[in-house]
């Protein structure tokens, strides 16, 4: 089982993220975090699998928060997830924290996609 900690502002978006995830017994929810700062205390206690780091979030934004978890965590796998589908392929860049992006537009399919294609490539 994958372990996944969701980083969202809005507590809606990470209940349906997690009750949809909750479907696909290969992966956990370990975490909730509604910002940069309580992701990265959180993450570096739960040692999560994957990081589902919303890009747009107060204070701390998804970017500088992706820099710090993979400073501090270089094996766990970040994926951006955002309203602005547009912009997401800039962002990847694992060097600077961002392993893939997907777009909140695409539903849960897509994140989990990505996360089995993330593994791939990990192994």
């Amino acid at each position: 089982m994958h372990t996944v900690l969701l980083v969202d502002d809005y507590a809606t978006v990470r209940k349906a993220i997690r009750a949809s995830l909750e479907r696909y017994p290969e992966f956990y929810v370990c975490g909730e975090a509604v910002d940069g700062a309580e992701a990265i205390d959180k993450a570096t206690t739960l040692n999560p699998d994957f990081v589902l780091l919303d890009l747009a979030m107060p204070g701390m934004d998804g970017m500088e928060t992706a820099i710090v978890l993979k400073r501090l965590m270089p094996h766990v796998l970040v994926v951006a997830f955002s309203m602005h589908s547009e912009l997401l392929d800039q962002y990847v860049n694992p060097k600077a924290g961002i392993d893939a992006a997907v777009s909140k537009v695409g539903g849960i399919e897509k994140v989990v996609h990505c996360f089995h294609k993330l593994l791939l490539i990990a192994n």
